[in-house]
C-alpha cells in the first residue's frame, strides 16, 4: 500500500533485466538511513551510557535492559526522530545514480502511524519523485519490483525466490553477515553483496548478474 500522497512518475525506460518491470525497491531502514546509530545516539542520551554499533548483530541485541527492535518501536514514535534520522554515507549521491536505471521505490516495513515524517524525510534527502511504500501483507517479495535492494538476508532471499527473473543486493550489515542459508542464491549470482553504496552503483554499472544463464546488462538511460 502506498503511504498517503507519495508522488509518482512514469517509469524510464533504460532498464532491461529479462523484460520484468523497471521498478527498483531499496530498503530505508539501514540502507538509506543509518537507523543504529540513530536509535542509539538517542539511547545515549536517555541512559547516559555508549553503545557501539557493532554489537548490534541482531534485531532483538539487547542495549540496556531492552531489546533493540522494542527501542525501534518506541523511538519511530517521535516525529522529530523520524525527521532527524541521518542518512546513511553515499545514499544520496547512489540513489541519484540509481534514478537512470529505473523507477526508484522506497520499500519500508515501517508502521503507517510514521507515514507523514518518513515521507517528509526521503523527499528532503532523496526528491519528491522517488515513490515511497509500506511493503504488502505477503512481505516485500509481493511488492512487484525486479530488483530489491535491503539489508535483511531474509526478506532479499524471499524476493529472489518469489519470481525466476528477480535479483537483489544485500547491504552488509553486521546482522546479515551468516549467509549459508542464501548460498545457492549467492552462486547463482542473482543475489549480490554490496558494501556500500560504492559497490551498490558499481553492481549497476557493468553486466555482473548471471541470472538462469543469461548474462544481462541492465543498461543506463542516456543522461
Amino acid at each position: 500500500m502506498s503511504l498517503p500522497q507519495a508522488r509518482r512518475h512514469p517509469t524510464r525506460r533504460g532498464l532491461h533485466v529479462l523484460g520484468v518491470s523497471r521498478l527498483i525497491a531499496v530498503d530505508l531502514d539501514g540502507v538509506l538511513g543509518d537507523q543504529v546509530s540513530h536509535v542509539l545516539s538517542r539511547f545515549g542520551l536517555e541512559a547516559g551510557m555508549a553503545v557501539n554499533p557493532d554489537e548490534i548483530t541482531t534485531w532483538n541485541s539487547p542495549v540496556g535492559n531492552e531489546p533493540f527492535d522494542k527501542l525501534i518501536e518506541r523511538y519511530l514514535a517521535d516525529p522529530k526522530f523520524v525527521r532527524t534520522m541521518p542518512t546513511v554515507t553515499g545514499a544520496e549521491e547512489g540513489m541519484r545514480q540509481l534514478s537512470r536505471y529505473g523507477e526508484l521505490v522506497v520499500l519500508t516495513t515501517r508502521p503507517r502511524s510514521t507515514a507523514r515524517e518518513t515521507r517528509r524525510w526521503v523527499h528532503l534527502h532523496f526528491g519528491n519523485d522517488v515513490r515511497i511504500e509500506i511493503a504488502p501483507i505477503g512481505g516485500k517479495s509481493a511488492f512487484p519490483a525486479s530488483i530489491l535492494i535491503d539489508d535483511n538476508l531474509e526478506n532479499v532471499a524471499d524476493f529472489i525466490r518469489s519470481r525466476p527473473a528477480r535479483v537483489a543486493i544485500l547491504f552488509s550489515r553486521p546482522w546479515n553477515e551468516d549467509r549459508e542459508s542464501a548460498s545457492s542464491l549467492l552462486l547463482s549470482g542473482r543475489l549480490q553483496i554490496a558494501h556500500g553504496w560504492g559497490e551498490v552503483t558499481a553492481l549497476f554499472h557493468r553486466p555482473v548478474w548471471n541470472m538462469l544463464g543469461h548474462h544481462q546488462q541492465i543498461k543506463a538511460q542516456p543522461s
